[in-house]
C-alpha cells in the first residue's frame, strides 16, 4: 500500500425537510485496490453514524 498517495475529499452539508443532508465524495485514488478498501471503509463509518443518529 502507499502510504504517500493523498486523495481529494469534499463533504457537503444540504437543508433538507426534517434535517440535513450530508454528501461526501472521494477521488483521485491510486489503484482500483485503494478504491475497494476505502469505500468498505467509508461505508462501514457512515453505517456506524447512521446508527447512533437514529438511536
Amino acid at each position: 500500500m502507499d502510504s504517500g498517495h493523498e486523495t481529494d475529499v469534499e463533504v457537503t452539508f444540504e437543508p433538507i425537510k426534517d434535517g440535513t443532508r450530508m454528501t461526501m465524495l472521494q477521488k483521485v485514488f491510486a489503484d482500483p485496490e485503494q478504491t475497494k478498501n476505502h469505500n468498505h471503509g467509508w461505508s462501514s463509518s457512515f453505517n456506524d453514524l447512521q446508527r447512533f443518529v437514529e438511536s
